[in-house]
């Protein structure tokens, strides 16, 4: 019986020291975990609010261009003769600013220019239903209209801008050449006469009659515009150039038609004055 409690007190003492030695070791293992427990939560929250930064930046609006910088890079890029990218521009700043008549005229024009009067038509139309009252808009209209030699829309188109902006001249000056091509000669002078001096508004007359193939008032206008100005040196080198063409045959090839005089504007205008085939477009009236 002792030798049996002796040897079983033994053991106990002998697995007391086995116990703690064993739980000692197993503690720093437990903060281990603990930590990389703690260690992995903190990175999952991090994580979580990175994403959530990234979702309200995609669902942040893009930052507003201002729709004249758009205006300005198609300006540019048309002068550097890039037609489809002046486009993309013109029609990004009437998608920032649809009530910004600037947008439509340089898109229109432009078309205009590229000889697609279609599109020009649309964009013209679309510029006037969003702002009716421009005044531009509608001369630059009724200029896509007269390159096309549809007179009578031209007209309108003209009537209107001139209802809206009586002091447009270059409204005025194109609702004359539209009278002059027409045959209304008076009329296409009265226009003229009201934006430019006697003399040029009878050389602008003749300039239009030459170029209709009349050479008969085409000379007669000359006449009138050195009658008023007989200085006016540009008059009396067509009628130069008009005695000899007047003895030709029927087959004998007219003189090219000279360019109009522009009407001065307090604020100069940029290019050949409307009808020559080469104006600039309009955003306020001039």
């Amino acid at each position: 019986m002792n030798s049996r409690f002796h040897c079983t007190m033994h053991m106990r003492h002998v697995a007391g020291p086995i116990a703690l030695g064993a739980a000692l070791m197993l503690a720093p293992l437990g903060c281990s975990l603990n930590k990389q427990s703690s260690s992995s939560s903190a990175l999952q929250t991090q994580n979580m609010e990175k994403e959530r930064t990234l979702a309200h930046a995609k669902q942040a609006p893009t930052p507003r261009i201002n729709p004249m910088t758009h205006l300005a890079a198609g300006r540019m890029l048309e002068g550097q003769g890039d037609p489809k990218g002046a486009i993309e521009q013109y029609e990004r700043a009437i998608a920032a600013s649809p009530k910004m008549a600037a947008g439509y005229n340089r898109l229109g024009m432009l078309y205009q220019k590229l000889g697609q009067f279609a599109q020009a038509e649309a964009v013209f139309r679309n510029g006037i239903d969003a702002v009716p009252d421009s005044a531009a808009l509608r001369n630059n209209r009724g200029y896509n209209f007269l390159l096309q030699k549809r007179f009578a829309e031209a007209e309108e188109q003209f009537l209107m801008a001139l209802s809206l902006a009586p002091q447009f001249k270059r409204a005025r000056m194109n609702l004359g050449i539209v009278y002059a091509q027409t045959g209304r000669l008076d009329q296409g002078l009265a226009q003229f006469q009201m934006v430019v001096s006697e003399d040029v508004a009878h050389y602008n007359l003749a300039v239009i009659r030459l170029a209709a193939g009349d050479r008969e008032n085409a000379e007669r206008s000359f006449r009138l515009a050195l009658g008023a100005n007989p200085n006016l040196s540009l008059a009396r080198q067509q009628l130069e150039k008009l005695a000899p063409a007047t003895a030709l045959t029927a087959t004998g090839a007219p003189p090219s038609p000279p360019a109009l005089i522009q009407p001065q504007a307090t604020v100069p205008l940029n290019g050949p004055v409307a009808g020559t085939g080469d104006e600039e477009p309009l955003d306020e009236p001039q």
